[in-house]
């Protein structure tokens, strides 16, 4: 029987429910990238961001005896401001194209579809891959980009001891939570993609950059990403897909399901690349894991692992560069 991996937060889909113009388009677009659906999201603090305060020290108190006092003790908070990145592009059909089509709706739908596919990829590529550069916004990579354990962050990246430049690949575990890690929008922005039709315009030809008439529709989307406390991500780094057969995955999963905090105050998911998942799958096949079950996530079965749910995307690369 599959463990209910529970939700106790709105991702996206949630805050467009009663907007039907929007609805569809998020549906389209957790279907085609899952971290869409797994994320909470709410609004930032800021216009064009969130500032998030981060716990950096937690006081520990003081066992005292008759007539001792107590020591100082204060917890210490550094204030991370992350950005919103702001994501647009244009629909346009040739004018000619759409008058010769037999369902107009349908050829409109269909290439919305298309751009929200290709859209929703970009904001999952950037959650892993994103640099802080005034335009996007960053990702877990740029966060956790170190293995040196003298480094507070570096005690979340596992090194899995690979050495050949630009054939990395990675896995994450992520707990989602408004408490932990999060997405967020600009404080006055609309939440999630936002679809405005231009109509029958004068616009640039694609093939000559001549004018030309054509249907118009602009697509916007505000969007970051937010985490309240380091402990609750832990990359496994330096996965080396030239030698990912001699590795012992199971291990290293073992190893970063117990460096991870927070357990119980979100949801627990693991993202991987599908050739990552492929070599896991065939160790899998060669001996079988208990640990290995499935997880139900919002009605729908999922895999998982100890309790958490199991994604695969396209996002991830297998061609990365040692994280030292």
């Amino acid at each position: 029987m599959a463990i209910t991996l529970a939700r106790n937060y709105n991702n996206l889909f949630d805050l467009v429910k009663g907007d039907d113009d929007r609805r569809p388009l998020i549906e389209v677009a957790q279907k085609a990238c899952p971290l869409i659906e797994d994320m909470p999201m709410q609004p930032g603090t800021e216009p064009s961001g969130n500032k998030t305060k981060l716990r950096t020290k937690y006081p520990r108190g003081s066992w005292t005896g008759l007539y001792e006092g107590v020591d100082d003790s204060k917890s210490e908070v550094s204030e991370v401001t992350d950005d919103c990145g702001n994501l647009e592009d244009y629909l346009t059909i040739d004018q000619k194209e759409l008058h010769l089509a037999k369902d107009k709706v349908k050829l409109i739908a269909d290439e919305e579809k298309g751009f929200i596919i290709g859209l929703s990829s970009t904001v999952e590529e950037n959650a892993f891959y994103g640099k802080k550069n005034g335009k996007s916004f960053t990702g877990l990579a740029a966060r956790y980009n170190t293995t040196d354990k003298s480094k507070d962050i570096g005690r979340y990246v596992i090194d899995a001891g690979g050495k050949t430049v630009g054939a990395q690949a990675s896995i994450y575990f992520v707990i989602w939570s408004p408490l932990t890690v999060y997405g967020f929008h600009g404080a006055n922005a609309p939440a999630g993609l936002a679809k405005t039709p231009k109509g029958i315009i004068t616009t640039t030809a694609p093939k000559n950059g001549k004018k030309m008439e054509g249907y118009v529709e602009h697509f916007n989307w505000n969007v970051g990403l937010a985490v309240s406390d380091y402990r609750s991500v832990v990359r496994i780094a330096n996965i080396d897909m030239n030698n990912i057969e001699a590795l012992d995955l199971d291990s290293l999963l073992i190893k970063a399901f117990g460096r991870i905090k927070n357990k119980t105050m979100g949801s627990g998911m693991i993202y991987m690349s599908e050739d990552v998942k492929t070599a896991i799958d065939l160790g899998r096949n060669k001996k079988s894991n208990v640990l290995f079950q499935p997880v139900m996530w919002n009605g729908n079965e999922i895999e998982g692992w100890r309790g958490f749910g199991i994604r695969t995307s396209d996002m991830l690369l297998s061609t990365e560069d040692v994280v030292a």
